[in-house]
């Protein structure tokens, strides 16, 4: 399913079956790919928080459910990081 959060940022969430573990090493979310681990936003293996500047994406898996969200420009993807840094420090 994908949504419009606003005109600069798209959301498309999803489900899967794999486990925390089998997403944090997973080779599509590697360094050589652009995504950076985010292990203060995680609680693994049941959240898990990835970053990627190049993309300016946020992916996000948590106990099977999954978010990307894709940002049109630099200034949404730090207000994005913003919201979401300020949304895990409560956890």
């Amino acid at each position: 399913m994908e949504e419009q959060l606003t005109d600069r940022i798209s959301i498309k969430r999803g489900f899967t079956m794999n486990e925390g573990e089998t997403i944090l090493y997973s080779p599509a979310f590697s360094i050589k790919k652009g995504w950076h681990w985010i292990e203060k936003w995680s609680k693994e293996p049941y959240r898990i928080v990835f970053l990627n500047p190049g993309k300016k994406q946020i992916f996000t898996y948590c106990e099977g459910d999954t978010t990307l969200e894709s940002c049109d420009n630099q200034v949404a993807f730090v207000g994005a990081i913003k919201r979401a840094s300020e949304f895990y420090a409560q956890f």
